[in-house]
């Protein structure tokens, strides 16, 4: 997950404070134990979560695994967490920032989780989606995330 996290230390969303505020926080969360923690009960405590930010949720709570000692504890929270994602792209399909958190997590998780079966789709859908994209810095996240990982050449986002 380094050069999607790495990514999100420049991001500053002023078009929405509370979403920038999440990007923030996960982008600090990918690294540390306590924010993690901290970012996924933020979001649990709430029940009015848009898509997104329920996305953000759920990939918080995949986050804990990564901290867990415990096999049972980590597929716990992997498992919770991809539900609670999966659920937020039901509901809002044609998100690509919800397609954006989806791919990082399948290119990162290990193959035994076997959660990588939307790289291709989702990769085809922010391909496409990206110059419908209004939101500049997630446009520049899509961007960033697709070629850094060598899924798409440069060239295929000619603005």
């Amino acid at each position: 997950m380094m050069p999607f996290a790495a990514f999100f230390l420049i991001q500053v969303f002023a078009n929405n404070p509370e979403l920038s505020q999440v990007r923030h926080q996960y982008e600090k969360a990918i690294e540390n134990k306590a924010k993690a923690e901290a970012l996924y009960e933020s979001l649990e405590s709430r029940k009015d979560l848009s898509p997104t930010l329920q996305g953000y949720k759920g990939v918080s709570r995949m986050l804990l695994a990564k901290f867990a000692f415990n096999p049972y504890t980590k597929w716990n929270h992997f498992k919770a967490g991809r539900s609670i994602l999966e659920e937020a792209i039901q509901k809002d399909p044609k998100n690509p920032e919800l397609r954006l958190l989806r791919i990082s997590t399948q290119l990162n998780v290990p193959e035994i989780l076997e959660y990588s079966d939307n790289i291709e789709s989702d990769k085809k859908f922010l391909v496409s989606a990206y110059s419908g994209v209004a939101d500049p810095e997630l446009r520049k996240m899509i961007r960033y995330l697709l070629t850094s990982y060598k899924l798409v050449p440069e060239s295929a986002f000619q603005n």
